[in-house]
């Protein structure tokens, strides 16, 4: 293990370049994603960062969690197609 500490800051910025590169991993094996494989992988990862992200910055995970439910459903969070 490192002995490098990082600040709650450093590692909101890390887990938010972190997240579009699985969200993109999600993206391109979603097809695919009905037993564990790439995609299963992704979902799981993308859970347990935004569930860490809302304890350290719930402004930032607003944000990615809007852009994540807009990879999964297709609709953005300004979509008015619930009405």
């Amino acid at each position: 293990m490192s002995d490098e500490k990082i600040t709650i800051e450093e590692l909101a910025e890390f887990m938010t370049r972190q997240l579009p590169m699985t969200y993109d991993v999600f993206e391109k094996h979603r097809a695919d994603d009905v037993d564990r494989n790439q995609a299963s992988w992704a979902r799981g990862r993308v859970d347990a960062f935004l569930q860490l992200m809302q304890v350290i910055d719930g402004e930032r995970e607003t944000m990615l969690r809007a852009e994540w439910d807009r990879i999964t459903t297709g609709k953005g969070f300004m979509s008015d197609e619930d009405n």
